[in-house]
């Protein structure tokens, strides 16, 4: 018996194995790949601003970053909708931060 079973070992499920890591819980991570199964590295993932806080103060953010070319800053978000009417867009900039996520 498990005090926490985490179904998907995906970026949140991850996250959450890696933040109850210290607590004295018996935590099992599942995953629909095999066992030793090279992830897909063809794969983009967007993170909020947020989200990166979580990671670094996980200790996590600092080995993603590390890697030349692995985190570029979003600066800008188109928002619309297909076939609707109109289109906002957000900028970091006009906003006085450094990224949106």
């Amino acid at each position: 018996m498990h005090d926490l079973v985490i179904v998907g070992a995906g970026p949140v499920g991850a996250t959450l194995a890696l933040a109850v890591s210290d607590a004295d819980l018996d935590v099992v991570v599942l995953d629909a790949r095999s066992r030793g199964e090279t992830p897909r590295g063809d794969r983009t993932l967007a993170l909020s601003h947020g989200a990166r806080l979580i990671l670094e103060r996980l200790g996590a953010w600092s080995g993603f970053s590390a890697k030349p070319g692995a985190v570029t800053p979003i600066t800008a978000i188109d928002i619309s909708q297909a076939d609707g009417f109109g289109i906002t867009r957000l900028t970091a900039h006009e906003n006085d931060l450094p990224a949106l996520g």
